[in-house]
């Protein structure tokens, strides 16, 4: 289990790699390819019943690669959440979402506006898997905690509760783990860190501030939605 007192020792021990896990958001067609390979695309006839513990096939299969304790209860909160707000009913990208800039033309929003919120969130779950294969378990585990958070921003019933900010979708989910996070005893180093990657990722600032994950997760946004288009596009 991660202790709180560790995380800063941990996270200065890790300082050195920042710059390979930089490398992530580069462009890289063999680590593309590897993705579309390895990860199946939850498509809207692969949607499951729910289980008694109230989660489908795909949310088990994700909750069964976390290993670390809380962030697999973390995880499981936020499947749970996703059924409770309908993310299968919201669309993952909303009439004001602002598209990755790889996926900005109009064609593309018609295109991904087809896949609802449950299946991108899990999908970019999925995706982190494959990116993050060669890194520490506890990474791994951080990492798809953070793409199960990234789009609740997009959920109606998020956006209420923070309708004061009139912000980006990134800025509101980055609002609402917080105030999740502050249940699962979480250091307030990892918090803030996970708060950072989550209010910047979709931020087109030069000077932007990213955190160790932020490769990891817009990779792994951009590999779920590559992913999404093509099978869109097959089924034409």
């Amino acid at each position: 289990m991660l202790v709180k007192n560790s995380l800063p020792e941990f996270y200065v021990k890790l300082a050195a790699t920042v710059e390979i896990f930089r490398t992530i958001n580069k462009t890289n067609e063999s680590l593309e390819k590897s993705i579309v390979d390895a990860i199946p695309v939850i498509q809207e006839k692969d949607l499951d019943p729910i289980r008694k513990n109230g989660l489908d096939d795909y949310q088990d299969y994700i909750l069964s690669r976390i290993k670390t304790e809380e962030f697999s209860n973390l995880a499981k909160y936020l499947m749970l959440c996703m059924h409770e707000f309908n993310f299968k009913g919201v669309s993952s990208v909303p009439n004001n979402t602002t598209l990755i800039s790889e996926f900005s033309a109009l064609s593309d929003y018609e295109i991904l506006s087809k896949t609802n919120l449950h299946n991108h969130t899990l999908n970019c779950a999925l995706c982190s898997f494959e990116i993050c294969k060669d890194q520490p378990q506890v990474i791994k585990d951080i990492v798809v905690n953070i793409c199960l958070l990234h789009d609740f921003g997009k959920s109606p019933i998020v956006q209420k509760r923070f309708k004061d900010k009139n912000e980006r979708h990134d800025q509101t989910s980055a609002r609402f783990a917080i105030d999740v996070l502050e249940k699962f005893g979480l250091s307030e180093e990892l918090k803030k860190i996970i708060y950072t990657t989550l209010f910047n990722h979709h931020s087109e600032e030069k000077n932007k501030e990213q955190t160790i994950y932020s490769p990891f997760l817009i990779q792994s946004d951009i590999a779920a939605r590559t992913i999404e288009k093509r099978f869109s596009k097959a089924k034409r």
